[in-house]
């Protein structure tokens, strides 16, 4: 549970206000590039939620493995992607305003590639330049992995 000081509102404030949000809240997750890695991700979906974020997509067959399953290696892109979230979701850093400092991930369940998946992330704890976030993939009640990460703020807002 996150204290008065760590608290924070689900406003959304750090989305692009022309991006259109769904009634229950999601929005596509903007894209800061056109070419680099984050091309090879499918399209994202992310809405904030109090004290975190939720992310989701549709895995394609690119993300699968050679037995037809979720590729590790694309669930832990996804999990590492996703850690900036709860700080860019409540306006407390912009897009790619965070790098990573230790990120550690657990599988727990194999993935297909024909359910979404969700990502459920919560931010732990925020200090001036520092937060530490834990997440979860799931498909639908099926938790596939579990992380962890620190990541440093490379901006202040």
């Amino acid at each position: 549970m996150l204290d008065q000081e760590n608290h924070l509102p689900s406003d959304g404030v750090g989305m692009d206000d022309a991006t259109p949000i769904a009634v229950d809240g999601w929005r596509p997750l903007d894209r800061v590039a056109v070419t680099g890695f984050e091309t090879a991700l499918p399209p994202l979906d992310v809405r904030a939620v109090p004290g975190g974020a939720e992310m989701r997509g549709q895995p394609h067959t690119g993300c699968a493995n050679v037995m037809g399953s979720l590729h590790g290696g694309f669930l832990s892109a996804i999990a590492e992607q996703s850690l900036f979230l709860p700080l860019y979701l409540h306006g407390r850093c912009s897009r790619g305003g965070i790098v990573v400092i230790d990120f550690t991930l657990s599988f727990l369940a194999s993935g297909d590639i024909a359910t979404p998946i969700v990502a459920r992330l919560e931010l732990l704890r925020e200090t001036g330049r520092m937060a530490f976030v834990r997440g979860t993939l799931w498909q639908g009640d099926v938790a596939i992995t579990a992380y962890s990460g620190t990541v440093r703020k490379l901006d202040k807002r």
